[in-house]
């Protein structure tokens, strides 16, 4: 089993290491040298997140808290802060500053868990087999998701394309935590099932993720799809149309990435099969690769979109290939139990806030807001309608968890 002690004594040394690159990087940039310097802000925050440490401890209640306000904070900062063009700057510090302060705040909670540790009993070097295997598919996946950025760059004359691309994808990436959320919960449990022997139990959270990703994912995705004509002219203002059609398609990444993080990051990594998810990762970047080669050049951002979809699908494929016809830990019909349901109450949601949209509904943040309470009522309700237990089970739980408290 590898210590905090370790994991943390590894991380100081991959730190310094990595800033001498970056700081030699900043001072070889034309152009952006101030940016760049702002950024290394990221590096910092990398070293002091600590939030892997409180999944595995499952004390979600503390993630989920500060997660929230960094989106609170996140928003503020945008609005009354920044104002035009010339205020890049300032934008990059603030999203990296606001990253930062929530990482830090995490430390606060740590002298409740661990003490201190003299310097001859760590041993972080006897790690570094298992680390390797868990930086390797990190790595491979971080390349090929600023590959397709760089590859945008290289194949357009201005910077437009990456824009329209990287603003897409951002607000779309910040769906998908939504459905991913799941993650953080399963893992610390799919491993403790595991390591007891309890197949059964590794059975049951894998094909409650399974319904998770499907009962979260696919509202998720169409309500992206359908709201991001009215979310980006007042979100990203004037000059940002492309991102419309982008949007839509992006939105196919949340199902795929819901997917492919319950077959990845829950079961296999937890489950000790680190080499098959790396397979996974690596097959997809170089798919990534070869597919912005031959689309990039022909459609640009939408090129870069379909390729990183594609990759991502991918991925998810090979491993829920693997873990129904390798580990037979479960059957085809489990991946797809429930999910008609959730297909219909998502077309009913789509024909609902079309038709709000057409009536009523305006490119405002009021309308965006109101769009997405009522869609997802509708959504709701179709699902109690044709009585899906899964979805009523959740309903319960929550108001039972809101009444509980508010009891207290």
């Amino acid at each position: 089993m590898i210590s905090m002690e370790d994991v943390m004594s590894v991380r100081a040394v991959t730190f310094i290491l990595c800033s001498v690159v970056y700081f030699i990087y900043a001072f070889n940039i034309e152009g952006y040298r101030d940016i760049a310097l702002v950024q290394y802000i990221y590096v910092i925050y990398a070293a002091m997140d600590i939030a892997w440490f409180f999944q595995g401890m499952e004390e979600f209640k503390k993630l989920v808290l500060r997660n929230l306000l960094i989106k609170v904070v996140y928003l503020i900062f945008i609005f009354t802060c920044i104002k035009s063009k010339e205020d890049l700057c300032l934008y990059a510090f603030g999203l990296a500053a606001i990253n930062l302060a929530g990482a830090v705040s995490m430390w606060f909670y740590l002298p409740k868990y661990i003490g201190k540790v003299a310097i001859k009993e760590l041993q972080p070097w006897k790690s570094m087999p298992t680390i390797m295997q868990l930086f390797l598919p990190a790595i491979a996946m971080q390349v090929y998701t600023i590959l397709d950025k760089t590859m945008l760059g290289i194949y357009t004359v201005t910077d437009h394309e990456n824009g329209y691309y990287e603003e897409a994808e951002h607000l779309v990436r910040m769906c998908i935590g939504i459905v991913t959320a799941m993650t953080a919960v399963i893992v610390p449990r799919m491993a403790y099932v595991f390591s007891k022997g309890d197949e059964e139990g590794v059975k049951k959270y894998l094909k409650k993720s399974m319904r998770f990703a499907w009962f979260m994912g696919m509202p998720v995705t169409v309500g992206i799809a359908l709201i991001s004509n009215i979310l980006v002219p007042w979100f990203l203002g004037d000059g940002y149309e492309k991102c419309i059609p982008l949007m839509a398609v992006f939105s196919v990444l949340v199902l795929v990435v819901g997917f492919s993080n319950v077959t990845g990051a829950s079961f296999l990594v937890p489950t000790g099969r680190q080499n098959i998810y790396t397979i996974s990762v690596v097959m997809g970047a170089v798919l990534n690769f070869c597919l912005n080669l031959i689309l990039i050049p022909r459609f640009l951002s939408v090129g870069a979109t379909i390729a990183s979809i594609t990759a991502e699908a991918s991925i998810m494929l090979f491993q829920l290939i693997y873990i129904v016809y390798k580990t037979k830990i479960i059957k085809w019909s489990d991946c797809f139990e429930g999910a008609w349901r959730y297909i219909l109450a998502s077309g009913a949601m789509l024909a609902a806030g079309q038709l709000m949209e057409y009536y009523f509904l305006k490119s405002n943040i009021i309308s965006t807001f109101v769009e997405i309470i009522l869609c997802a009522g509708v959504y709701m309700g179709v699902l109690a309608i044709l009585r899906d237990d899964f979805a009523v089970t959740t309903a319960l739980t929550l108001v039972k968890r809101v009444i509980h408290k508010e009891n207290k």
